[in-house]
């Protein structure tokens, strides 16, 4: 049970930080597009 709390936890970070990239890479490149 523990085990499964913690892998649910890794994969729900990696997908906070996969999410922060997706937007961040969106933002960088609207602004390459507005400049």
């Amino acid at each position: 049970m523990v085990l499964i709390s913690l892998f649910s936890n890794v994969i729900y970070e990696y997908s906070l930080v996969c999410v922060d990239q997706i937007l961040f890479q969106q933002k960088h490149f609207q602004t390459h597009l507005t400049m």
